[in-house]
């Protein structure tokens, strides 16, 4: 399969007034959900219109930074703001917990989520350890993406926990930091 190059002077802007729109979700019908840094999701209509959804007094630091769809028409938020974590949100601004702690250990700033066609979630973080944490205390699982085991799992490191070396199923061993049972 060969890519186009498309030329700069074809590229235009496409939407206005959003703030820091870091992930992109295009859908079938034209429309393009982005996070709102303000706390919430926007979307940009297939017509140019854009329409946001912000968290209702969140009593955290909420800055979205990925986001992705739940079945259920909720959006899943990656807080890359300092009490980290994923949570879900309703269009009528109704923020609650997804996945908050692993193993009795507060998530870090998430930087990415995604639900796949098995309703797995998979989630980046952008650093396994907070500022405050000494690095030889991170519980978070290491992975080791060099040599797959030919099983579907990536091969992960003796500090990973046994929950998330059980749990890691991508072909492609995409860095996650966590687990569900």
């Amino acid at each position: 399969m060969s890519i186009a190059a498309i030329p700069v002077s074809a590229i235009a802007p496409f939407g206005q007034g959003l703030h820091r729109p870091e992930c992109v979700l295009p859908t079938a019908s034209g429309d393009v959900y982005v996070p709102d840094w303000r706390g919430g999701v926007a979307v940009v209509r297939a017509d140019g219109s854009t329409q946001s959804w912000l968290a209702r007094d969140p009593d955290f630091d909420l800055k979205p930074n990925g986001i992705g769809f739940l079945p259920d028409g909720r959006f899943l938020i990656a807080n890359l703001g300092d009490d980290g974590g994923i949570w879900a949100m309703d269009t009528q601004g109704t923020v609650t917990p997804f996945l908050t702690h692993i193993e009795g250990q507060a998530l870090p700033p998430a930087n990415f989520v995604f639900l796949d066609q098995d309703q797995r979630v998979w989630i980046t973080v952008i650093a396994a350890n907070r500022p405050t944490m000494p690095a030889a205390a991170s519980r978070w699982p290491k992975l080791d993406f060099d040599e797959p085991t030919g099983s579907g799992l990536a091969r992960a490191s003796p500090k990973t926990s046994p929950i998330a070396r059980a749990s890691i199923g991508s072909p492609t061993a995409v860095p996650v930091a966590c687990a569900s049972r």
